[in-house]
């Protein structure tokens, strides 16, 4: 099945146009993001496309990370290789190692933002969120930008990362005081499928229809939210959702407990308090192509 997805940043939409827009001002863009997608319906990609409509960016995805993606202050390592799309000439390539917020270009710090950390893709870029009409060593005025990407890592900070130890303690503790079978552990939440769906696993940047019910570890026996979730984009829900829901297939029901930091963190939300860990039971109900 051929699979597009439409995403505004870090917010799925659930529509595009082929235009950014028809102010003069974005000809350059619109122009474009045209040779960019008659490039790739040319050469055969049509499945597993990401966009990033404010910027008119594409990403190929070849294989799917299981980490979150990446947050401010977060240190990430990327394997990369930069090209020219008029030539395919390489203009960079090697290893970065820091802060998210430190990419550049703009298109390239976009990308990494709206991966999954593990993943591998192929991102085609405009000359607006490149290197523009200044160019820069290896890349002349208004060049479209491709890189080929492999997301290696994310490193947490040193808070987060103290506050994960300290999760995944009482998170094992708790299962293993109440001998529950959470066997599983990937991406840094623990799960247990107990009535298994049928067809493919949802994919990052699917749309779900999801019934679920929350507690908190801290008081499992209390529900402190419930309902279902329609028609809602798996990418634009916590990290520990991102995560989780890939892992299941249409029909699925599951348990998960998600450490706080893949939650909600620090400031929590409505009801649930700060650096709260959660107890999720979902049903997969539909998953939308």
């Amino acid at each position: 099945m051929k699979a597009k997805w439409f995403i505004l940043y870090a917010v799925m939409v659930t529509g595009l146009g082929s235009c950014i827009g028809e102010d003069p001002a974005n000809t350059r863009l619109n122009d474009e993001v045209k040779l960019i997608d008659d490039y790739l319906m040319n050469t055969g990609v049509t499945d597993r496309i990401l966009y990033i409509n404010n910027y008119g960016i594409r990403i190929h995805i070849h294989e799917y990370g299981e980490q979150a993606p990446p947050h401010d202050a977060q240190e990430v390592t990327i394997n990369y290789v930069g090209k020219r799309f008029s030539d395919g000439v390489t203009f960079a390539s090697g290893v970065f190692t820091d802060k998210v917020q430190n990419l550049t270009p703009l298109g390239f710090e976009a990308t990494v933002r709206n991966i999954m950390t593990g993943s591998n893709v192929t991102a085609y870029i405009p000359s607006s969120s490149g290197y523009g009409a200044a160019g820069t060593t290896g890349v002349p005025p208004d060049e479209i930008l491709i890189y080929d990407i492999f997301f290696a890592n994310t490193e947490r900070t040193p808070t987060e990362q103290a506050q994960f130890v300290n999760d995944s303690t009482a998170i094992a503790d708790y299962i293993d005081e109440n001998q529950l079978n959470l066997a599983y552990y990937v991406g840094d939440i623990w799960y247990a499928i107990d009535e298994p769906g049928t067809g493919d696993n949802a994919l990052p940047y699917d749309v779900a229809t999801i019934d679920y019910k929350l507690s908190l570890l801290s008081d499992p026996g209390t529900v402190v939210d419930e309902g279902t979730l329609n028609e809602t984009s798996i990418f634009g829900l916590i990290d520990g959702f991102k995560v989780a829901v890939p892992l299941f297939n249409e029909g699925t029901k599951a348990r998960f407990i998600i450490p706080s930091i893949l939650g909600y963190g620090q400031t929590g939300f409505q009801n649930i308090p700060s650096n709260a860990n959660l107890i999720y039971e979902i049903t997969l109900t539909t998953i939308h192509k």
